[in-house]
């Protein structure tokens, strides 16, 4: 689960999420993630997507520094290592 906190976001819109290096998706917490691979490293990232209106109109901005965890799946089979 996450939520945004500490910081100054004075329109949050929404998060975005990526796995793995793909494409950023917009995302609700909590979120599931089917068909991982196992025995491989994996990595979530997750940042706030806000806005600012002025007289020029809507500007967009994605957080710099993305929240990440990094994680392996392990294989089912106790004789295999990890």
């Amino acid at each position: 689960m996450f939520n945004a906190t500490g910081g100054f976001y004075p329109h949050l819109d929404f998060f975005e999420c990526n796995i793995d290096g793909k494409e950023w998706k917009r995302c609700d917490s909590p979120i599931t993630f089917n068909s991982l691979e196992r025995n491989k490293n994996h990595t979530f990232k997750v940042r706030v997507l806000s806005h600012v209106v002025d007289i020029t109109g809507i500007a967009w901005f994605a957080e710099e520094t993305p929240a990440t965890f990094d994680w392996k799946i392990c294989p089912l089979s106790p004789h295999r290592p990890c």
